[in-house]
């Protein structure tokens, strides 16, 4: 009894901590869309994460992790930070920050099924799939009339870059349940190593603008870029994925969209019509559905 109480006790944290990392996102995507209105860069916003965030682990990273154990901490790195951050920023340039928010964190449970099957012959649940379809249907529901009425020739780079932005958070979560890496020093070493190679090639080779920026605008988005999304919400995020699994903390993620969609409404006066609302209404059902999934459901292989 007490092992199943401490169990449910396990799964309630990571479940938590996940919430809380679909809160930190979903303002953090309406904070970014303020930096780009204040003429930052998709290049400045990856340094402001990566510096701020970077400086603060470094000096913890390398007291808790030997040099000689650096080599798993760069491989999730490379797809959760550089990667993630860089597919994600570049997509801002050719679509909207409605589509970032669909097709990141919406791709993020898709991609994280499909490669972990596809790799590692990771067991899906019959209730994952019908929780997946259903919040697909929900997500092409809230993006479907701006893709479809797309009129910029070049947005449908964006949402690939997107999508690829969610491919490699998919697969960084799925190497910190297969490697079991702590939480703390796996964000650690991602802002420490995303820093060490991403601030360098900034310096010398990538266009800025953050000099012509207010200090208002910085201390704003340091903060929100390097402190609570670059590190208080990829500790959580480790941490549910440790607890609960990729898949199940990917469909948690799902809500991002639907809940940016109504900040955005209440925040910046962006009218929610009657397709956002169906589309969120599946959403929140199919990632409900997915958070539910036991261990005894049969599973397809």
């Amino acid at each position: 009894m007490n092992q199943i109480r401490e169990l449910l006790s396990e799964r309630v944290k990571g479940f938590a901590a996940v919430v809380s990392v679909v809160l930190i996102w979903s303002s953090f995507n309406i904070i970014s869309r303020s930096g780009s209105l204040h003429h930052l860069t998709p290049y400045d916003l990856a340094a402001l994460r990566f510096g701020v965030s970077g400086i603060i682990a470094l000096p913890l990273f390398m007291y808790r992790v030997p040099f000689k154990e650096w080599g798993r901490y760069t491989v999730l790195a490379l797809f959760g930070g550089l990667g993630y951050c860089i597919f994600s920023y570049a997509g801002f340039a050719f679509a909207p920050t409605a589509h970032a928010s669909l097709f990141i964190s919406g791709g993020i449970p898709f991609w994280a099924v499909f490669l972990g099957y596809a790799f590692f012959r990771t067991s899906v649940k019959r209730i994952t799939i019908i929780a997946l379809a259903i919040s697909g249907a929900g997500l092409i529901l809230i993006g479907g009339e701006s893709i479809f009425s797309n009129k910029t020739q070049d947005q449908w780079i964006g949402d690939l870059l997107f999508f690829a932005g969610g491919a490699c958070y998919a697969i960084f979560g799925l190497f910190i349940q297969r490697w079991q890496t702590k939480p703390l020093d796996t964000i650690l070493g991602l802002a420490t190593i995303s820093m060490l190679i991403y601030i360098p090639i900034y310096l010398i080779f990538l266009p800025e603008n953050i000099q012509n920026i207010s200090w208002h605008q910085i201390e704003l988005q340091s903060f929100a870029q390097g402190i609570m999304a670059g590190l208080v919400a990829g500790i959580l995020f480790a941490y549910a994925v440790l607890r609960i699994g990729p898949c199940e903390s990917g469909m948690i993620l799902a809500l991002m969209p639907g809940l940016t969609t109504l900040g955005a409404a209440y925040f910046l006066s962006e009218a929610a019509n009657v397709e956002t609302i169906i589309g969120v209404s599946l959403v929140t059902i199919g990632a409900i559905l997915g958070a539910k999934a036991r261990n005894n459901e049969p599973t397809q292989r």
